[in-house]
Parts: C-alpha cells; structure tokens; sequence
C-alpha cells in the first residue's frame, strides 16, 4: 500500500527553504513511493505568507498544482 501525506503549511515552507529534515518525503513523493495532498487551507496560509515575493507564489503555485488537492467536507474536518 501506498503512503500518503496530507501536507500542511509547517512542511511545505521546510520544503520550500530547503530544510533537509523533510527531505526524505519529498523524495518518496518524487519517486511516485508515496502520495501528495494538500488542503485550500493550506494553499490559503502559504500565499498570504508576509513578505512572500511573487517569484515565491509562483513556485507555490507550480508546485501544487503536482498534488492532489484535499476538499474541505465535513468528513475531513
């Protein structure tokens, strides 16, 4: 069976600045070892982020786009 992650904001801005302790998840999603997903909550926190340049939200952007996006149901909640 495959693992999957629902990533939250903490790990993706890890990610995004290259902290290598979440390294090895990103590797296993890139791999195709395990599955990505998200929710709109966490798209919302990472692009009102302060200071967030547009170069960062475009890479954001890109990079969500590569995962599947979780809805917010009252079963997920």
């Amino acid at each position: 069976m495959q693992t999957k992650y629902l990533l939250d904001t903490n790990i993706l801005i890890y990610y995004f600045n290259n902290q290598p302790e979440v390294q090895d998840v990103f590797d296993a999603i890139d791999t195709r070892e395990a599955e990505a997903f998200y929710c709109p909550i966490t798209w919302v926190e990472l692009l009102c982020y302060p200071d967030l340049t547009e170069e960062q939200a475009n890479k954001i952007r890109e990079f969500l786009r590569l995962i599947n996006r979780v809805s917010l149901t009252e079963s997920v909640l």
